[in-house]
């Protein structure tokens, strides 16, 4: 079986495209520079599959590496009655704490440098890398 346009990535991060003006889209270029050929454009909301190179020598895949919580010493259920309760709170807390503080930070690396994308342009089968500017994507 062969594969037509495999990509050299194996594993993608995926980032959702926001802040974009509205009425407008964000668009994919084919190298990365305001000037280069169009490849596509989506909008606010759409999710976009990222082999992980950024210009600058970012890597969005080293992102994922990051921890999305931290651990917490189990309560014991017989001495304090509001164990489950408590222990939603702090999975909750820290699911917030990794979607607010470390998505802003994750957002701010990448803010000014073009980041590669992999995508359908024609919506046939056919992927191919392209580059999106990086005020323009948010960890999904």
């Amino acid at each position: 079986m062969a594969f037509i346009g495999q990509s050299h990535a194996t594993v993608f991060a995926a980032w959702q495209v926001t802040n974009v003006p509205f009425g407008d889209t964000l668009n994919v270029r084919k190298y990365p520079a305001g000037s280069s050929q169009k490849q596509a454009a989506y909008p606010n909301g759409a999710v976009l599959q990222m082999t992980g190179r950024c210009t600058g020598g970012i890597n969005l895949l080293d992102f994922a590496k990051q921890p999305h919580y931290t651990a917490a010493r189990p309560l014991d259920a017989q001495k304090d009655a509001v164990a489950p309760l408590n222990l939603r709170m702090i999975l909750s807390e820290n699911r917030f704490r990794f979607s607010g503080s470390c998505a802003w930070k994750q957002e701010q690396m990448v803010r000014y440098r073009w980041c590669e994308v992999w995508h359908d342009p024609a919506q046939n089968g056919n992927f191919v890398t392209g580059w999106v500017y990086g005020k323009y994507i948010t960890p999904h």
